[in-house]
Parts: C-alpha cells; structure tokens; sequence
C-alpha cells in the first residue's frame, strides 16, 4: 500500500501559522463582525421600510430653515401641505415659529378614514432659553389634557444607537376636520410635539392622528423611527432670521405634493385650502 507524503500537511500547518501570526480570522472575529454588519443592515432596514429616504428639513415661518432635519413617515406619502388654513395648526395649540403641515387620510382597521398631521416650526433662538419656549406650551397643553408636561423619550437609531428628545403628549378627545370642510369630529387621538435644540433654532415636530387610525396603520412605530433619524448639524450657522431656506424636505424623497422647499408652494400664503 503506497502512503501519501506527509510533507503537504506539514506545509499546511506551517501557513496556518504564519496566519495566525499574522493576525487572521481564526477565533471568529470576521464572523462576529459580518454578524454586526447583518444586524445593523436589518435596523437599517426597518428605518426605510417605514420612512421616506430622503430628509425634511424643519423650518419656520417663510419657511426659513432650522438646520435640524427628520425622515418622515412614509404613510404621508401624496399629503397635502397646509400653512394658513384654520386646521393647519392643532386645535388645541399654536405652535410657536409654525412653518406648515401636512394632511394625510388614513384608514382604520374598517377601512374609515380620518386625518394624520405632520407640524413643523422653528424658532431662532436669540435670547430665548428652551425654557421660554417649552413653557407656554405646556401651559397650554394642560388646558387640553391635565397632566401634559415635557418628559425626555430615548429612541433607537439605524446605526444601533439611541438618542433623547424632549416631548410633550396629549391623548384624549381632539377636533379632527374629517371631511376637510371645516365641520369637526371629536375623536380619540394621540399628540406628539417633539423640541430638538439646534445651533441657531429651537426645532418643532409634531405628529397628531386618530387613535384607531394610528393602530392601525402603526403610526407610532412609525413616529418612533422617524425620531430616531433627527440630525442636528452641530456648531452650524443657521439662516439668518428672514432668509429662505436652503431646502426642506429633498425632491425624489418628500411626501408628493411638496415643493423642494419643504413648505407649500409659495410659502405659507400661497398655500392651498
């Protein structure tokens, strides 16, 4: 029986060897690593399976810029901006520094439809401290839910990390224009407003549905991703008071309907009814 030369086998351990030696993958770092990679693809993932790819820039009135940017949810895909119509702003709240909104019908597990809305506003900071800002709106939210008062929330991020906002909810009975004739409903729905502190504004965000809308259509979840991708351009300088916007909600990414700007064609006068 002829035997096989054992000089190939020698030759392999020698290299198996140099490789370890020379730092190669043999105790599953390269593994761990692609196992990384796989997870963080799949929170990315879930990020865009709900939110637009592009980013909304947040802005204020004459859709002045604020610097602080947001991806949206995708349910306000084809959503109508509003800016001076009686129901652009929530019915119980005037937003300092509001920008616009937008309008969106969506339905509940019976197929009824009611509107969502995205609000936007920005205030320049000047000598304001969030405090002063924060303040007469949770007076104000208290008058329409008791008990309403600004809290830190933590979300996850697509990178795997989290962040903290300031919020402030209401949930209860709201005025919802169901028909967008003007004719309220009182509905059980849910509030958000959210306060991001940026280099030269104090960013808004606010999200507002029916609750059995927003079940079904899992709009918090849907809320809860779009604020984890808030970016704040640390130490920037912001427009100055006044001066247009760069660009809000970015062409090919932003809820149809909404011109590059982010607010209503023409600005906040020129806005449809």
């Amino acid at each position: 029986m002829k035997h096989l030369p054992r000089r190939p086998l020698i030759i392999s351990s020698a290299c198996l060897t140099l490789a370890v030696l020379a730092g190669c993958d043999i105790t599953g770092e390269y593994e761990r690593r692609f196992q990384e990679t796989l997870a963080n693809a799949g929170q990315r993932a879930a990020f865009d399976a709900v939110l637009f790819a592009a980013e909304s820039e947040i802005t204020g009135p004459a859709n002045v810029g604020s610097g602080v940017k947001v991806r949206i949810p995708s349910l306000f895909d084809q959503a109508k901006p509003l800016a001076t119509e009686p129901r652009a702003q929530p019915p119980f709240l005037q937003l300092p520094g509001f920008g616009y909104s937008l309008e969106k019908q969506l339905a509940d597990a019976s197929q009824k439809t009611a509107p969502a809305y995205v609000y936007y506003a920005a205030v320049p900071k000047t000598d304001q401290t969030p405090d002063q800002v924060q303040a007469p709106i949770a007076v104000a939210m208290k008058g329409a839910f008791p008990g309403a008062a600004w809290g830190d929330a933590q979300f996850k991020t697509p990178q795997g990390t989290t962040v903290t906002h300031k919020v402030i909810r209401g949930d209860g009975p709201q005025d919802f224009d169901v028909a967008g004739n003007g004719m309220m409903q009182k509905l059980d729905g849910r509030f958000a407003l959210y306060f991001i502190d940026g280099p030269t504004f104090y960013a808004l965000v606010g999200f507002r549905c029916p609750k059995a809308q927003a079940d079904a259509q899992k709009f918090d979840a849907a809320v809860d991703a779009a604020m984890g991708t808030v970016s704040v351009p640390a130490g920037a300088a912001g427009p100055p008071a006044g001066a247009p916007a760069a660009g809000g909600a970015p062409a090919g990414g932003a809820p149809a309907g909404v011109p590059p700007g982010g607010a209503p064609a023409g600005g906040p006068a020129g806005a449809g009814t």
